[in-house]
């Protein structure tokens, strides 16, 4: 095996005049092939960088519509009270008995037992006290329910009354009301976005705008009765000729859009 050559292993063998003036041992490149490259890779990094967005240029506008429904459903709450029942299955049993009479009296009148709906029956303890030892002492029972009535044939509500008063159940109150409320907003809905719309490009037109597209749309609904309630029923029937007429409610539909313009 051939000895090492001492002169690539030993240090001392190297001569000062044998290493190039300047060498450091490292590859150095020239300044001005470095600068053109730095400048570069800045560039490069500014524009891989996120940008602000531009505010995005909006309008809103508003329009509104209206229209008349003539309420086509009276609405009667009635209430049945029944006392002095000496246990609880007795009230319940004569409530059950007199709502079967006004559902009966009602059904003559050409109201359906589906249109009599019942909203709840609350039963009370009536006490009483002792006169000489004013101890209270249990009475009898009180059973009250509560039923919503609709009437859709009009001209029988002068009749209803007769019929409920031939009864224990008492009207409380009387109220109209539509049951095509949402188709009727289907046209103040179309004009109320034909109107914001017109509105839009109006604003465009005279302040050299163009528009673009909707980009959120809201609406609100709201009415104005023309009357129709009435705070005491319950003796009504007895008013002969009574008519009680339907109303008019004017239903209002608002919309909202807002428009991207540019």
């Amino acid at each position: 095996m051939a000895a090492p050559n001492p002169v690539l292993t030993d240090p001392s063998c190297i001569s000062s005049n044998s290493v190039p003036r300047g060498f450091t041992g490292r590859k150095e490149y020239p300044m001005k092939r470095v600068l053109p490259l730095l400048t570069g890779l800045i560039a490069l990094a500014f524009s891989q960088s996120p940008q602000p967005a531009q505010p995005q240029r909006t309008i809103s506008v508003t329009g509104t519509a209206d229209v008349a429904l003539v309420s086509d459903v009276c609405v009667m709450n009635m209430v049945i009270n029944v006392n002095r029942q000496p246990d609880a299955a007795s009230a319940f049993a004569e409530i059950k008995a007199q709502a079967k009479k006004l559902t009966e009296a009602l059904k003559a009148q050409s109201v359906s037992p589906k249109d009599v709906e019942s909203q709840g029956i609350t039963l009370r303890a009536d006490n009483r006290a002792s006169d000489r030892s004013k101890v209270t002492f249990f009475d009898d029972y009180t059973v009250t329910q509560t039923l919503q009535v609709k009437v859709r044939d009009l001209a029988k509500i002068p009749a209803i009354f007769d019929a409920v008063l031939g009864t224990d159940a008492k009207v409380q109150s009387v109220a109209y009301t539509g049951e095509n409320e949402e188709r009727a907003y289907a046209k103040p809905r179309l004009d109320a976005i034909q109107q914001a719309r017109d509105r839009a490009e109006a604003i465009c037109q005279a302040t050299g705008l163009k528009l673009i597209k909707p980009i959120s749309v809201s609406e609100r609904t709201g009415e104005d009765w023309g009357g129709g309630r009435y705070p005491d029923m319950s003796q009504a029937g007895q008013q002969g000729g009574l008519q009680l007429e339907p109303t008019v409610r004017k239903l209002s539909m608002s919309v909202s859009i807002t428009y991207e313009v540019e």
